[in-house]
């Protein structure tokens, strides 16, 4: 109540999972490759309309065109060399979803974070979102990652089913606010 009186938005729940990295646990059931500079123009579209559940179209005060821009923006420098590594899975000869991996090194137990999943419209029900999980967790464990993290929206229930079957369990929960300056704002 006291964030909304100062001009915050609540714009979803911010969840977190991780889970323990094992050589069991981790089984590739669909091929998935390292991305290729050709994939990128496919990986923008997927990109464009995959995050339609996130905080960014939730927020009245992004349009849908801004959300989508960020989003491809985002994948095209997570392929230019901010992630560790960029996967992805083809599907019908094209491109059907990507993941993105990064390493973080808190001394000697490296923890693995996954970005940004992304499945195409037409590829979504087929199981590449469960390849593609694999697939980081077994980059991760490659890199001697001892835990996986990853967060996503409260809204976002298929990317929690997803992560919950892929044995991620809740690390933490948070409220996230957004709050727009005015330009006057800005200026004081």
């Amino acid at each position: 109540m006291i964030a909304e009186a100062a001009g915050f938005h609540l714009v979803d729940l911010r969840i977190e999972f991780c889970r323990r990295i094992d050589a069991q646990a981790v089984t590739e059931t669909l091929p998935v490759r390292h991305f290729r500079e050709s994939d990128l123009p496919e990986l923008k579209k997927i990109a464009a309309d995959a995050y339609l559940n996130s905080r960014f179209y939730y927020d009245r005060n992004f349009t849908r065109e801004r959300a989508s821009a960020l989003y491809q923006e985002w994948i095209d420098k997570s392929c230019r060399g901010h992630a560790d590594a960029v996967l992805v899975a083809e599907h019908e000869g094209g491109v059907g979803g990507f993941i993105t991996c990064q390493l973080e090194s808190p001394g000697s137990s490296p923890i693995g974070r996954i970005g940004l999943l992304g499945v195409s419209s037409h590829a979504r029900g087929s199981g590449l979102g469960k390849a593609l999980v694999n697939s980081a967790l077994g980059y991760f464990e490659q890199k001697n990652a001892v835990e996986a993290r990853v967060v996503t929206q409260g809204r976002n229930i298929a990317a929690q089913k997803l992560y919950q079957a892929n044995g991620f369990k809740t690390h933490s929960l948070n409220l996230w606010y957004h709050k727009w300056l005015t330009t006057n704002a800005l200026s004081r």
